[in-house]
């Protein structure tokens, strides 16, 4: 769990969800504060320049199939920015 401003009050409220939802689940939250969104999307290793504005950097939206032990079992990065993502892949591992 990436918090991105510690200082923020609506953050760190959110954050006591998370919290509270992997207490419930049995599960163990990591959590690593973070200082600016770029940085944590970097960490994810999503980062993408824009095709309409190359200039600017964006993330693809990823899919992680995460069983019940945590362990990730698979990932799935759209070369580009895509609308859509086919659930096939997804579907198929599970």
């Amino acid at each position: 769990m990436n918090t991105y401003n510690p200082a923020d009050t609506y953050a760190m409220a959110e954050l006591g969800v998370y919290r509270d939802a992997a207490h419930r689940l049995g599960i163990e939250l990591v959590e690593q504060t973070v200082h600016s969104e770029e940085k944590v999307i970097r960490s994810y290793g999503i980062l993408q320049h824009l095709v309409s504005e190359p200039s600017r950097l964006a993330a693809r939206r990823p899919f992680f199939l995460i069983d019940q032990e945590g362990i990730v079992r698979g990932r799935w990065v759209p070369e580009t920015q895509a609308e859509l993502f086919p659930s096939e892949p997804i579907i198929e591992r599970v």
